[in-house]
């Protein structure tokens, strides 16, 4: 591979690499005069990378009071880390982590809350599965959330339940706001503060570009700010949530500036096959029933003629729909959902 000895930049942009006679005479030619020289001393320069899915807000808590479950071995080390913080900070303080994964457990069946409850008895304790599709509460976040044996299941989520109809404390998908409605504001620091701290994570591992897979109105104006205030170090590629993005691109428009640009909306059409919510064509193979002994196979979060009606909203309004879909039933769901929408649509070919 063909290695350069110097590159020149201006204005943010590469004018001119090679050997360092070739960049002279490109600086001679252009009238081009160095003002800043910056030595590698021999490293390599490579592209920016570009994460073209991420939640930079849920990155960015880590280590604003949110724990780092990620490396847990074990439902018991789970529970240890929790112990620690509990010992940290006085009763009834929310402990939140997120990132345990039981599928990498010698015992990979969902937790029970019982063991966490049991282990810490007086803090509320709410923590997100790996995929953060799916979370565990003990029973004192239960407890303030109000959940009972006659609390429902909402559309698109579950609260899984034993044979007694007690919750497990397994939230899934749309059944999380159970819990999260009651998390107290500001418990992983501000939105500015998690931006922040995501943006030197990713910086630190070579990214300079982000697609922020659902963000809110107010998180899109932390981001202005910042930007206006050229605290915006990488670019972001925001997906406004589904559920407000025809009233924001209404109102707004699409934006599509140096560093930000908000051209996309994101949707849910299910959850994730970890935490099964993914949903299929054929019940799962470990899970072949639902609570009431029907076949199930998985959630569907956002029915199919929403999408269709976003997607012809975003025909529309000239924004992306990017739909989360994970299982095959979603995957076709959306593609249908797709197909109804560009029926008759005649501007340019898009890509799907």
């Amino acid at each position: 591979m063909p290695r350069a000895e110097v590159m020149l930049v201006e204005d943010g942009l590469i004018t001119a690499i090679g050997s360092k006679a070739a960049v002279r005479e490109a600086m001679r030619t252009q009238g081009v005069r160095v003002i800043d020289k910056v030595d590698m001393y021999g490293r390599t320069i490579i592209p920016g990378l570009i994460d073209a899915h991420g939640h930079m807000i849920g990155l960015g808590s880590l280590g604003l009071g949110m724990l780092d479950l990620r490396s847990a071995g074990s439902y018991d080390e789970v529970i240890n880390i929790l112990r620690d913080r509990a010992s940290q900070v006085p009763p009834g303080t929310w402990i939140v982590g997120r990132g345990w994964d039981n599928e990498a457990w010698v015992d990979t069946s969902m937790p029970h809350h019982a063991r966490l409850s049991e282990a810490i008895p007086d803090h509320p304790v709410w923590i997100t599965r790996v995929d953060g599709h799916a979370g565990l509460a003990n029973a004192n976040a239960m407890e303030l959330a109000g959940i009972t044996p006659e609390t429902p299941s909402p559309d698109g989520g579950e609260v899984l339940r034993d044979q007694q109809g007690e919750a497990v404390g397994l939230f899934v998908d749309n059944a999380k706001w159970l819990i999260g409605r009651v998390l107290p504001a500001g418990l992983t620091g501000t939105t500015e503060e998690a931006i922040l701290q995501a943006q030197e994570m990713c910086l630190a591992a070579g990214l300079t570009g982000v697609h922020d897979a659902g963000v809110s109105p107010a998180e899109i104006e932390v981001y202005q700010k910042l930007e206006a205030e050229g605290k915006l170090k990488i670019r972001v590629y925001a997906m406004v949530h589904g559920e407000t993005a025809p009233a924001y691109f209404e109102t707004h428009g699409t934006t599509d500036s140096f560093k930000l640009s908000v051209y996309a909306a994101k949707a849910y059409a299910d959850g994730a096959m970890g935490s099964r919510g993914a949903s299929l064509l054929e019940p799962y193979a470990d899970r072949p029933t639902g609570p009431e002994g029907e076949p199930y196979t998985g959630l569907a979060l956002t029915d199919p003629a929403a999408i269709k009606e976003l997607a012809t909203h975003a025909l529309e309004y000239n924004y992306q729909l990017c739909t989360h879909a994970i299982g095959d039933r979603a995957n076709r769901e959306t593609l249908d959902a797709y197909a109804r929408a560009l029926e008759g649509w005649t501007p340019p070919p898009l890509r799907e």
